[in-house]
């Protein structure tokens, strides 16, 4: 059933920014991480280990950032001194945990992302807040018309100064929306 929408996201792959150079802010790299690692792989989870073999140092015995599934998790260090844990549930769903950033930085650069699925694939987008209103959930559905499947990008962000996780961003395969345009 994922075959079904390999071309939309190979064609996704292909027109996201290339991995993240030295002159990337602070708060870009996190995003560009997470197109790399989870979208760009997301077809192929054989490509995101290869990434993480050069990038990442396993975590065998960690599963939290599994949530309880089955798969494999990495940590990856960037230039500004931040660790950031990676992980892949067997199941297919991609996550990044980034534990510091800007979070302004970090939602512009996303929904930057989010907004940048190449025609035909149509995007729709929500945002949500929490029940308490201190975190910021932003989603978006690339798919393409006609297809049974699309991919779902998601960040939830918490931008209050202490907080212990800045953001958990993840990309899966969906359903398609009922509706949904550019």
């Amino acid at each position: 059933m994922r075959q079904c929408c390999l071309s939309a996201v190979l064609a996704i792959a292909a027109s996201l920014p290339t991995t993240a150079t030295a002159d990337d802010s602070a708060g870009r790299l996190p995003v560009r991480l997470y197109a790399d690692a989870c979208i760009r792989t997301l077809p192929d989870p054989a490509q995101l280990e290869q990434l993480m073999a050069t990038i990442g140092v396993p975590l065998e015995a960690d599963t939290r950032f599994l949530q309880g599934q089955p798969g494999k998790a990495w940590l990856v260090a960037d230039p500004y001194q931040r660790t950031h844990a990676l992980a892949r549930q067997d199941r297919g769903l991609c996550l990044l945990y980034v534990r510091q950033g800007d979070a302004n930085a970090l939602q512009e650069e996303f929904n930057h992302l989010g907004r940048s699925a190449p025609a035909p694939l149509q995007v729709q987008h929500d945002n949500q807040a929490s029940a308490d209103g201190k975190r910021q959930t932003l989603q978006y559905t690339w798919h393409e018309p006609g297809q049974p499947r699309a991919v779902l990008l998601m960040m939830t962000i918490d931008p209050a100064a202490d907080a212990s996780l800045r953001a958990v961003i993840s990309a899966n395969y969906t359903d398609p929306p009922a509706t949904g345009s550019r």
